[in-house]
């Protein structure tokens, strides 16, 4: 099992925050041999961190040191996605949490200008993951933000014309908006 460590800074004074000191250290069980170098926390809710590397997204509770690795979302996307996006948040009314996992690609072969995002719900009561309804667009953020029972995400989309070649059609900057219960989303 590869370990990793969380490492804390004592930030109550910028002299702290300016040096490099470590004030104290967590080990992390990491439930994957991992070879990657990076590993990113996605977000957190009540008291649960998301973790994600390029190859893996992992569910942990600090307080227990207990993770979960969450499985590999099964999508066909053609040609390789350019890349994918990760939130993560709680349904309060649902009781439960969700990953989300984002993956922009190229349209169909007719249009390959046009991007298309997948979007995959992972529900931890059910341990499963479900594709809901593609969007046609650009994601200019990395995370989505959680806020009240929902992720959201700034993208760019056209309207009118499909064609993303210089940007020919009317181009909209909005904010997609996922609910993290009915697992439906809004513009």
């Amino acid at each position: 099992m590869t370990r990793f460590s969380l490492q804390f800074m004592d930030c109550c004074c910028l002299e702290s925050a300016l040096c490099s000191r470590t004030c104290g250290e967590m080990p992390i069980p990491f439930p994957v041999e991992a070879d990657c170098q990076r590993i990113s926390i996605v977000d957190s809710c009540n008291g649960l961190v998301c973790l994600a590397t390029d190859q893996h997204v992992i569910l942990w509770n600090p307080a227990t040191r207990e993770s979960k690795m969450v499985p590999h979302v099964a999508t066909e996307v053609e040609p390789k996605p350019y890349y994918h996006e990760i939130g993560f948040g709680f349904g309060e009314s649902c009781g439960d949490y969700k990953v989300v996992k984002l993956i922009e690609g190229r349209g169909d072969a007719s249009n390959k200008r046009v991007r298309r995002i997948i979007v995959s719900v992972y529900s931890l009561k059910t341990d499963s993951w479900k594709t809901i309804e593609n969007i046609e667009g650009r994601l200019m953020s990395p995370q989505g933000k959680f806020v009240d029972g929902k992720l959201y995400w700034p993208m760019v989309y056209t309207c009118g014309r499909r064609e993303w070649k210089q940007y020919s059609g009317k181009v909209v900057v909005g904010v997609i908006c996922l609910d993290v219960k009915t697992e439906t989303y809004e513009k």
